[in-house]
């Protein structure tokens, strides 16, 4: 890939009376490949979620490209790599720390090819972004964290007797995703 620069939302200073602190920048660096876990992907289709409007607005870090979830193409391949190039995958950054690469919200994002998940040929681009990777992230950690719900089954190991588990807002992206996950964890 020969660019240097891309287009990409940033986030700009901080919220002014309830406004998100965003522009549109046309010199952002398209990020290098971190580790020899990264690769570089074209966005296709990006996902909104309640992160991405918390984090703007109460703890904004000026420059930050923004954007967590998102579904796109492999362009380029870190060693060893977890997906050829060509591969059409979904997944999450969080840009919303220091020191990160950025987010979704551009044309390319470099992220760790192990947390990406490929997407079926007969899902659209924008299933694709809406599965991303901030909700089953969430689940995975809630589900199999000691210290979160305290489950004592998982969908690798289930247990003999069913547990309850209330999804409250199991009309959310991530909501949906618990209800059809907890079935397996009984």
């Amino acid at each position: 890939m020969a660019l240097k620069t891309q287009t990409a939302v940033v986030i700009q200073g901080s919220s002014n009376k309830g406004e998100l602190p965003l522009t549109v920048s046309h010199s952002v660096p398209v990020p290098g490949l971190v580790s020899p876990y990264h690769v570089l992907v074209r966005v296709l289709a990006v996902a909104l979620n309640p992160n991405d409007h918390k984090m703007m607005m109460h703890f904004p870090i000026d420059g930050t490209t923004a954007g967590c979830d998102f579904c796109g193409i492999i362009d380029t391949v870190g060693d060893p790599a977890e997906h050829p190039v060509g591969t059409r995958v979904c997944g999450a950054a969080f840009p919303y720390k220091l020191g990160d690469t950025g987010g979704s919200f551009a044309h390319y994002l470099a992220v760790d090819s192990r947390l990406l998940v490929c997407v079926p040929p007969t899902w659209t681009d924008l299933q694709g972004a809406a599965l991303g990777g901030v909700g089953w992230s969430t689940l995975s950690m809630a589900f199999s964290d000691s210290n979160a719900l305290a489950l004592s089954g998982l969908p690798s190991k289930p247990t003999e007797k069913r547990q309850p588990v209330l999804a409250y807002g199991g009309a959310t992206a991530t909501g949906t995703l618990a209800c059809k996950w907890g079935v397996h964890c009984h």
